[in-house]
């Protein structure tokens, strides 16, 4: 499989695994795959709540499910407030809320 199918299908899978995951208060989501580690980093404005860290862990799972033979995953969820830009925030972004 090659780097594009790859990317191709990280991207159909982090899509899938956001699917009725997105809290409110979860200002922008991506992903980067950095040396055989998907890097997913949830944005949030606002105290990250317990449910809200749980959610962003099944979405781990959901995308770690589709690739665990050739990769690793960490989850990063991130306080990040408004009015803090959003614009140059790491990896690939598949979801990024109106403000």
């Amino acid at each position: 499989m090659t780097n594009k199918e790859t990317s191709n299908l990280l991207f159909a899978s982090v899509v899938r695994a956001l699917l009725g995951e997105i809290p409110f208060s979860l200002r922008k989501f991506t992903f980067e795959d950095k040396n055989s580690t998907i890097i997913i980093r949830a944005y949030f404005d606002g105290e990250i709540s317990e449910d809200d860290e749980e959610s962003m862990q099944c979405v781990g799972t959901e995308i770690i499910a589709d690739f665990h033979h050739t990769h690793k995953i960490r989850v990063e969820t991130i306080r990040y407030d408004v009015p803090l830009p959003l614009n140059n925030v790491p990896g690939i972004a598949v979801y990024q809320r109106k403000e």
